[in-house]
């Protein structure tokens, strides 16, 4: 409880861009950037929630490094392809997986 207060800012932020991206009609209209964001805040919001409650519980210490690498495993599968090979000028509609 004490971790997921500490992280409220980044849980907030999560929010607000899992409420942009519900905003769109069709999962494959969703922005690249809006996705690469909810990945960033959530990464954010559990490694700050798993940290500090792991720094006033002792006993979580020990399961915190499996639950921050189970955390940065999990990607959905159809954006850890377009994320990994995503050009520099961004992506078009037809580079999305669903597309294909």
């Amino acid at each position: 409880m004490l971790g997921q207060w500490e992280a409220q800012g980044a849980w907030e932020a999560m929010m607000r861009v899992e409420n942009s991206i519900n905003a769109y009609r069709e999962q494959k209209d969703v922005p690249l950037e809006l996705l690469r964001q909810l990945e960033s805040v959530s990464r954010q919001y559990w490694t700050t929630a798993l940290t500090v409650e792991a720094q006033h519980a002792p006993e979580l210490q020990q399961h915190v490094p499996a639950k921050y690498r189970a955390l940065h495993a999990r990607r959905p599968k159809d954006v850890a392809p377009v994320l990994a090979v995503a050009p520099a000028g961004g992506l078009s509609p037809d580079d999305h997986p669903r597309c294909r």
